[in-house]
């Protein structure tokens, strides 16, 4: 569609009360750390990835998660826990402030943990679609488990009030990004006259194909209707199951708009974001932020 109409869509704004993440991937990038760590589960910091990406869902309402997860790694799962024993020691030492950080995501979520279905054709809409027998007719977040929008009000709450304002039945998360960037991600084509309805999804486009600096990353807001417009039987063995491919089809007939965020986009997908993402987070929080400093003046000193 080309044009948005806000009357047609008013009644489309339904709550949001679900996320699906995805914790599944190989993370090659990240190898020989990820042979038996989930790049999810990487330390930021003393915190894993996904605890970022599920605190941001948190922070915005959702208390309902499902975490898509490879059968022969539950780390992500464990994770998400209570460990009893861990508690008892915790209390005997009386690190009361300890279990508060480890317990303040595990007792306010409502957890639901699926295995990938391998036998789907590999692509970035194979952890969605394995855990299509867990959603209902209702809107959901989609978030990829190595990758935030970073800062004060950004990511999934600002995402779910872009929906609130103009209901779609796609909404993507956008970032402006440099021209080195566009040929290696999802690169998002505008609606003639507008800054937020979206006409096309380019995967990797080539130059000519790019007309804006807004990629997709992180994180969208899709509802029961996606499902209409994937069927991996259709999907060739030299391509990949792509929800792009599901976005650019349903397009041509309903609203698909960008919430392009006021944050940063982090990730740890490779080894210098990963990198960056640290030197962010110690900078932003206030228990590491000065001592952070000194450390990195003695080694730039040193040089």
């Amino acid at each position: 569609m080309g044009t948005y109409s806000l009357i047609s869509n008013t009644s489309m704004s339904r709550v949001i009360n679900k996320a699906v993440i995805t914790a599944a991937g190989l993370g090659t990038r990240l190898l020989p750390a990820t042979k038996n760590v989930p790049k999810e589960m990487l330390p930021i910091l003393n915190k894993p990835m996904i605890h970022y990406v599920v605190k941001q869902c948190l922070d915005a309402g959702i208390k309902q998660i499902i975490i898509v997860i490879d059968k022969d790694n539950t780390a992500v799962k464990d994770y998400f826990e209570i460990d009893p024993k861990l508690v008892s020691y915790l209390q005997q030492k009386n690190k009361l402030r300890l279990i508060e950080e480890i317990q303040e995501i595990c007792n306010k979520v409502e957890f639901k943990f699926v295995f990938q279905d391998t036998s789907l054709p590999y692509g970035n809409a194979r952890p969605l679609y394995s855990a299509k027998g867990l959603i209902d007719q209702e809107p959901f977040v989609y978030m990829y488990g190595d990758g935030i929008m970073f800062g004060e009000g950004a990511g999934v709450c600002e995402l779910i009030n872009h929906y609130q304002k103009y209901p779609s039945k796609v909404v993507l998360t956008g970032t402006v990004v440099p021209p080195k960037q566009m040929l290696t991600l999802g690169m998002v084509r505008l609606a003639e006259n507008s800054d937020f309805v979206v006409k096309e999804v380019i995967e990797k486009p080539k130059p000519d194909q790019i007309d804006s600096n807004i990629a997709s990353v992180c994180s969208y807001i899709f509802d029961e209707s996606i499902f209409e417009f994937m069927d991996p039987s259709n999907v060739q063995p030299s391509e990949e199951f792509q929800i792009q491919d599901a976005i650019n089809k349903l397009i041509q007939n309903e609203n698909v708009t960008v919430c392009i965020s006021k944050g940063k986009f982090l990730t740890n997908g490779d080894i210098f974001s990963y990198l960056e993402m640290i030197i962010e987070e110690a900078l932003s929080r206030p228990d590491t932020r000065e001592e952070f400093f000194k450390i990195l003046n003695r080694i730039v000193d040193s040089l």
